[in-house]
């Protein structure tokens, strides 16, 4: 099992999202460090989509090409190719039964929101998972990741929160 640590950027490296950041400090303490958290890898066949993407993006599996595109490796066969588009489509199987993301489409276009959304599931306490919920969205808004995959990212968020007994989560 890989573990990785937390990248040691924290809320006050992202410059140009003060208001912002000071609505969601007023809701938390003010003097708090975020506690260091060691992730795992789950690579087993009941793992969901996020811990299979965020595999494949560790493993450097994504392959850009000159047309926008991006190859990415089979998980079972390294061998085995997916092709997706800069617009979101996979040509694996799995995309084409299901309505959203597939693993290749989170890993390729959606890194940040995968690393972001396994930091929030590591999160004991509701102003932690604010802090991180406030860092990861600053960082995914910076690298520009399209609101669809975001969106992912703000469920986690809500439901960890209910999870965590927030009476005002969705």
């Amino acid at each position: 099992m890989t573990t990785l640590t937390e990248p040691q950027a924290t809320i006050q490296d992202y410059a140009g999202y003060e208001d912002w950041l000071d609505s969601i400090r007023a809701r938390t303490e003010p003097e708090r460090a975020i506690p260091e958290r060691r992730l795992s890898l789950d690579g087993s066949k009941n793992a969901d989509r996020i811990e299979k993407a965020a595999i494949l993006d560790y493993a450097n599996a994504c392959h850009w090409q000159p047309d926008g595109s991006c190859e990415v490796e089979s998980m079972s066969d390294r061998r085995k190719r997916y092709i997706v588009t800069a617009g979101g489509s996979c040509n694996c199987k799995d995309a084409f039964y299901r309505t959203r993301a597939c693993k290749h489409v989170l890993a390729a276009l959606g890194g940040p929101v995968v690393w972001a959304i396994k930091w929030i599931r590591t999160c004991e306490a509701i102003h932690e998972t604010m802090d991180r919920y406030a860092l990861h969205l600053t960082i995914c808004e910076q690298q520009g990741i399209k609101p669809e995959y975001v969106a992912l990212l703000d469920a986690e968020y809500n439901s960890h929160l209910a999870k965590l007994g927030d009476p005002f989560a969705n």
